[in-house]
């Protein structure tokens, strides 16, 4: 299985965080979700592939506008 690569965002860019196996992702978001609560004022996070880059999720704390609350698939270019 290919690696997925977590990015967090606290300060205006993407910064790479960790690189997980897709067996592991979910302890891996439960890690990102306790930085968010513990965390002082915004941040954000993304799973992205990590052979293409493609964003294949997101958090952020609190949530942005139009966004929902957690982890959700974000709206992909050209999708309907």
């Amino acid at each position: 299985m290919k690696p997925l690569q977590i990015k967090v965002n606290v300060a205006g860019s993407w910064a790479s965080l960790v690189t997980v196996s897709p067996k592991r992702l979910g302890e891996a978001k439960s890690a990102c979700e306790q930085l968010a609560a513990a965390h002082l004022g915004s941040i954000a996070f993304k799973v992205t592939d990590g052979d293409t880059g493609a964003t294949l999720e997101k958090f952020s704390q609190p949530p942005r506008a139009s966004e929902p609350h957690g982890w959700y698939t974000p709206r992909q270019p050209g999708a309907k």
